[in-house]
């Protein structure tokens, strides 16, 4: 019986002795020490090991980073605060422009349709300014929705998005998580700011889209306080609807046998703002989405309307 008791005593003592699992950078330089340099990773012992493992991954993320940046960027909570937040301001302002969207991946085309510009239409004296709806589109460089930094995806695998047509983009929600339950403390301190400086990217790219799509409330705003006209934008322009005339081109657009063959392929209904009574003869557009468009537009208004 004293025998077994002491057998026990002796192995609880030899348990406590021996390292901890959880280990750290700060503690490489110490099992680097005690480990044969020449070993190959099977000879390794299980934790001098995981120590160089996470060596590897530590010097594949932070190949490229000074060592101030990464002591400035250590602080994990404070960059998975501002990670969250940089992910639901995406979310936000992704929802608002990326609609409309004809196609999606490394160049995404959106299209839109408002009123971008406004131009005179003379019958003998009777002078109009008038408006049409027009379809616009325009691409956009959103490789950084689809591809990782160096050291990221080779890291960890991304999740693509399921929605139509966005396919092609990283969800980067679900990588964002993924990144907090699979590594260790020291490589999220290296690991975390790089995602932090993508969305932040994003985010810039993202606001250029929205600056564009806001173009066309700009523009509808701009003509109800200029003319008093409220205008509905259109959700679609049928450019194979041939009942209407083009008040742009001036022709009946049924001679055409495609309203797309219109060279301003904006073949609506016009809508009349302003009309009066002219000796003179006008014929000039102005382009509602420059400034100084409008600023001629309300000058040239003064000239003729007084």
């Amino acid at each position: 019986m004293c025998y077994d008791v002491c057998i026990q005593n002796n192995i609880s003592q030899q348990f406590q002795q021996l390292p901890s699992v959880e280990i750290s950078f700060a503690h490489k330089s110490t099992m680097a020490d005690n480990s044969n340099p020449t070993a190959t990773n099977n000879e390794l012992e299980p934790l001098e090991f995981l120590s160089k493992i996470r060596e590897t991954l530590k010097g594949r993320i932070s190949d490229d980073s000074s060592e101030d940046e990464k002591v400035h960027s250590c602080n994990i909570e404070q960059n998975i605060r501002e990670i969250r937040a940089l992910l639901a301001i995406n979310d936000e302002i992704s929802k608002r422009c990326m609609t409309n969207v004809k196609s999606a991946g490394d160049k995404t085309t959106l299209t839109l349709f408002g009123f971008y510009s406004v131009r005179t239409m003379q019958n003998g004296t009777n002078l109009e300014l008038i408006t049409q709806p027009q379809r616009v589109e325009e691409t956009f460089d959103t490789l950084l929705f689809t591809t990782l930094p160096s050291g990221l995806g080779d890291t960890i695998v991304p999740k693509y998005k399921e929605d139509a047509p966005f396919q092609a983009f990283i969800d980067y929600d679900d990588f964002f998580k993924s990144t907090l339950m699979l590594l260790h403390d020291d490589a999220l301190e290296l690991f975390l700011p790089k995602i932090k400086d993508h969305l932040e990217a994003m985010q810039v790219a993202l606001g250029q889209i929205d600056e564009w799509a806001m173009q066309t409330t700009s523009n509808l705003s701009f003509i109800e306080e200029t003319f008093g006209k409220e205008l509905v934008i259109p959700d679609d322009i049928d450019s194979n609807d041939l009942s209407n005339k083009c008040f742009y081109c001036n022709c009946r657009v049924s001679t055409y046998s495609s309203r797309s063959e219109c060279s301003f392929e904006m073949c609506k209904t016009k809508e009349t703002l302003t009309e009066c009574t002219v000796s003179g003869k006008y014929d000039t557009v102005f382009y509602l989405s420059q400034d100084d468009e409008r600023e001629r537009l309300k000058r040239f208004m003064y000239f003729v309307w007084g």
